[in-house]
């Protein structure tokens, strides 16, 4: 199925990315995982999740929907050759929701996270996106209603009341500039719960709305956030609710996002630096991550390239390409040390049909 399915714009991303940050047994899982999934899920993004303080050169892959009425049918693609393999699991879920998406609209583009290490590689962690295009994102009783609305269907069973008063709470006390942009289920793990995302927060906002929640762990995310701030330029907060709030949290970290790449990979290389002065990230890993970010196309690996986008490419005159680039790293924190991640996008670009 690999001509047909996802696996063969992954083999070629696979390609150009140092064994350091994905080694032989991931990138052979990974795979497999890909060619249960449809070709159209190489758009808008997809990408890989590597953990930095281990030597373990493990990786999870990530894919993704936006828009409508490409985003909907992809994930309802996926769903219907992977339901029937593993009924009453989260790829019914993903069914109902692409429906909700494609008829109702409501939300804004769709993750699914593979484990393919763990005990369930072919079932997906879900995240939606609440809201639509431009308009402004879902806050309070919208948000609400969204929530009692759609959690069960993210989550696989019917939201309590502990779940619903925790998730009231956080509303309550979120910051009046920052949004709520992701909400999520780790669906492959064996808890259950809601994983909420919030951005437009900065470094010194995070501990504050730690401090309202009263957070046990506001005191190692005040350090962390003192310390990134020189290092990084954006964040994300990531709060799971299972019901009661986790005792983790997760810092997503942007660099120089939108700049041009020499600056943006002279902060990388700054923020790499610090990662492994921190014994967050090993030398070795911090390297890697400073050789992923590239450019390949069809014309490095003509015979192995993906067919389809051959073809749509001759049709066009436009010439299929992958960009490679750091999208984003986290810190998680909380009773155990901290760690850190590295997420790396691989987004699919058409170029001029001749490499000048």
């Amino acid at each position: 199925m690999t001509g047909s399915s996802l696996a063969a714009s992954v083999e070629q991303a696979l390609r150009d990315i140092p064994e350091t940050l994905i080694g032989a047994e991931a990138r052979h899982q990974i795979v497999t995982v890909a060619n249960h999934l449809p070709g159209r899920m190489h758009a808008p993004l997809f990408g890989f999740e590597c953990a930095l303080a281990t030597a373990d050169a493990a990786a999870d892959l990530l894919v993704s929907a936006a828009g409508r009425p490409q985003g909907p049918r992809a994930l309802r693609e996926a769903a219907a050759a992977l339901v029937s393999e593993f009924p009453d699991s989260s790829w019914g879920s993903v069914q109902r929701l692409a429906d909700r998406w494609r008829n109702d609209g409501g939300l804004d583009h769709f993750w699914l996270e593979f484990d393919v290490e763990g005990p369930a590689p072919l079932l997906p962690n879900l995240f939606f996106g609440p809201g639509e295009g431009d308009a402004p994102p879902a806050r309070g009783e919208e948000l609400l209603a969204l929530v009692h609305e759609l959690g069960p269907e993210l989550t696989g069973e019917p939201l309590d009341d502990a779940m619903t008063e925790g998730f009231t709470r956080l509303m309550d006390v979120l910051p009046e500039q920052a949004c709520v942009f992701q909400l999520g289920a780790m669906r492959a793990r064996p808890g259950r719960g809601i994983r909420v995302c919030i951005n437009e927060i900065y470094f010194d906002g995070i501990p504050r709305l730690l401090a309202a929640l009263d957070h046990p762990a506001i005191h190692e995310v005040d350090r962390i956030c003192r310390q990134l701030q020189p290092v990084a330029d954006a964040c994300a907060l990531q709060l799971d609710l299972s019901p009661q709030l986790s005792p983790d949290v997760g810092i997503e970290v942007y660099v120089a996002p939108g700049r041009p790449a020499d600056d943006r990979r002279s902060r990388e290389q700054g923020f790499v630096d610090w990662l492994a002065t921190e014994r967050l990230c090993t030398r070795a890993k911090a390297d890697a991550l400073m050789a992923y970010s590239g450019l390949s196309d069809v014309l490095s690996a003509p015979e192995a390239w993906p067919p389809d986008l051959v073809a749509a490419g001759s049709l066009i005159g436009r010439r299929s390409g992958f960009l490679r680039r750091i999208h984003h790293f986290k810190l998680s924190a909380g009773p155990r040390p901290p760690r850190a991640k590295a997420y790396l996008a691989v987004q699919h670009v058409w170029l001029p049909a001749r490499a000048d």
